[in-house]
């Protein structure tokens, strides 16, 4: 279930663009960022990672998800430190 989970989070995101009949490929974080800004897609996202029950997949899940929502920025400008920063 953990590997069937991990690769659906993986895959999410992973697009192909073709421009001018060349082929090329968009990186995987880029896609996933772009994805989740979606509500949906971010929701779909956590809550595959939940499924998993493992604490550190949801920490990346949820790190990917503020990332693309702009809250990491926001805490960094803020002067907003995470669990364990000095």
């Amino acid at each position: 279930m953990r590997k069937m989970i991990l690769n659906s989070l993986k895959n999410i995101g992973m697009t192909i663009k073709v421009e001018k009949m060349n082929k090329t490929s968009t990186s995987y974080r880029e896609d996933l960022l772009k994805d989740l800004k979606d509500n949906e897609e971010a929701a779909a996202y956590l809550n595959a990672a939940l499924e998993d029950e493992s604490k550190e997949v949801f920490m990346l899940v949820l790190r990917d998800v503020a990332d693309a929502k702009g809250i990491s920025d926001l805490a960094k400008k803020s002067g907003l430190k995470g669990l364990g920063e000095k």
